[in-house]
């Protein structure tokens, strides 16, 4: 089993490379991304960009078993992300055919949350590593229940900042069922 808490499992080998690239890239871009103009070319190139890498990110993530030898929170995190950007992709591409506005608010919303999964897991890593490295001394089931508690925190926070930005809009269905 590899050192997967070591700097050098994350530079010398290529899975953990590309992962860590990958992530790196997406965590840096992803802010560009949503503050930058929506729907024009570099937008959707950069989006595009940030899906592979958040593809790769996840992809690689679902086949690291070095932590503990084998499913950890990471592999969740991984799951989580995917049933984010999945229907984030697929939003868009639906929003192009159709130009219904539910669609480009569901792709708001998955896009963003999972960029939150990736931050969340980035901290979740970073603050992990430190506790293993010994620069914390904190029991592991308090170091869960405490980032748990944080990450429901911010969840709610987000939830309620994308609920006023992007308000719900009316399904088809309900504009049909309205007299």
């Amino acid at each position: 089993m590899e050192n997967w808490w070591a700097w050098t499992f994350w530079t010398e080998t290529l899975r953990g490379s590309l992962h860590f690239a990958a992530a790196l890239f997406a965590l840096l871009v992803g802010p560009i991304i949503f503050i930058r103009r929506k729907g024009d070319i570099p937008h959707r190139w950069l989006g595009r960009v940030w899906a592979a890498c958040m593809l790769l990110v996840t992809g690689s993530a679902l086949i690291m078993y070095d932590m503990r030898g084998g499913v950890n929170l990471f592999h969740l995190f991984a799951v989580m992300s995917l049933a984010t950007l999945i229907p984030g992709v697929w939003t868009i591409r639906k929003y192009k055919r159709t130009r219904e506005r539910q669609y480009l608010v569901a792709h708001q919303h998955f896009m963003s949350w999972t960029y939150f999964g990736l931050a969340s897991a980035g901290v979740w890593q970073i603050i992990f590593t430190f506790v293993r490295l010994g620069y914390f001394k904190v029991p592991i089931g308090m170091l869960h229940s405490g980032l748990g508690v944080l990450t429901a925190v911010v969840s709610i926070s987000l939830f309620l900042y994308l609920s006023k930005k992007y308000p719900n809009v009316p399904t088809i269905e309900n504009k049909v069922s309205e007299p």
